[in-house]
């Protein structure tokens, strides 16, 4: 595992049982059978904020605290769910996806089910509850196309031309260079991103490793645009930070640039497309997922550059315009013809 999957992974433990010291020991008790079972830590860390939300829940409903987890009922956990269909932010009440109740129910049978395996609970509660279905959701995804991207590109470029023209430093400018490039043409996850070590570049091979979800190594090849800005990067990172920082992409205080920050980044570029939506890093996964399909009309094409390990997945991200219905007309249309 690289240095920085190992950096993440431990602040997501820090930061977890951080909350835990709250909890009840059931709870605590879940989160080690998680690792032990191979969980990665943002499984653990969504799982358990979820199990704890229910628990709390209920607490509210039975207006107790709750240690143990017999004084939970069947009843209990199906009034949670039922309540589900809401969520209230800021004052503010929305109907919550369908993809963040099957997600909570995933994580609620998991628990239920290790309280059944551990002789804690004679019923996993959630075998009584459907789970709900993510595709029944109608989720407008943003895709950037191929001329929004070059936008954005073109934006980073600007400012680094503009920081140069003043005699100012664009050090931090290269950086985001370097961060959206590898969005667009890689598709890869922001996480995956932020751990990636110097390393993990293989500059004679033009290529990068990463350690992606689930663990799974991904080797990705890198253009001449990507590989002459990250050289560039790395000559201005030197007179940051030296050797002891083996993170690729640092932040302004010279330690491993966050998931935040790189958030925060992103949506600063995209602000020049004028959406109302903030254009995250998954949008620029989603992007490259739909681009790729839209020139090769290639479903599976399309999931092995991304790493979907289900096409359904993949499937997600492709709009639905019709045009393949109308293509489809016209080719029967030509094949009757001949007949």
């Amino acid at each position: 595992m690289g240095t920085g999957r190992i950096e993440h992974q431990l602040q997501i433990e820090k930061s977890i049982k951080e909350k835990l010291r709250n909890e009840p020991d059931f709870i605590s008790d879940y989160y080690e059978y998680l690792v032990a079972s191979g969980a990665e830590g943002t499984t653990c860390s969504t799982y358990i904020r979820y199990v704890a939300a229910c628990i709390h829940g209920i607490e509210k409903k039975k207006g107790k605290k709750i240690r143990n987890i017999k004084e939970i009922t069947a009843g209990d956990v199906t009034h949670y769910m039922s309540h589900l269909r809401f969520l209230y932010t800021n004052g503010k009440v929305k109907q919550a996806s369908h993809s963040y109740r099957a997600t909570v129910w995933t994580a609620l049978n998991s628990f239920f089910s290790y309280c059944v395996k551990s002789n804690l609970l004679e019923q996993n509660y959630m075998e009584l509850i459907a789970r709900d279905s993510a595709s029944k959701d109608d989720v407008e995804r943003i895709a950037l196309s191929p001329e929004e991207l070059n936008r954005v590109i073109s934006n980073v470029q600007e400012e680094i031309r503009e920081k140069k023209r003043k005699g100012l430093s664009s050090i931090w400018k290269q950086r985001d260079l370097c961060i959206i490039l590898l969005f667009i043409y890689t598709g890869m996850r922001v996480t995956a991103l932020t751990e990636i070590d110097i390393e993990d570049v293989n500059f004679e091979e033009q290529e990068v490793t990463i350690i992606d979800k689930n663990f799974k190594t991904h080797v990705y090849p890198l253009n001449k645009e990507i590989i002459e800005n990250l050289k560039a990067w790395l000559l201005m990172r030197k007179t940051q930070v030296g050797d002891q920082e083996p993170a690729l992409f640092i932040s302004t205080r010279k330690k491993r640039i966050s998931v935040q920050m790189v958030r925060k980044m992103t949506d600063q570029y995209t602000e020049i497309l004028g959406y109302d939506k903030k254009i995250t890093p998954h949008k620029f996964r989603g992007s490259y997922v739909t681009n790729i399909y839209n020139a090769t009309k290639d479903i599976f094409f399309a999931q092995k550059c991304v790493g979907h390990s289900k096409v359904a997945t993949t499937e997600l991200y492709v709009k639905d315009t019709g045009e393949e219905r109308a293509e489809g007309l016209n080719l029967m249309e030509q094949l009757i013809s001949t007949k």
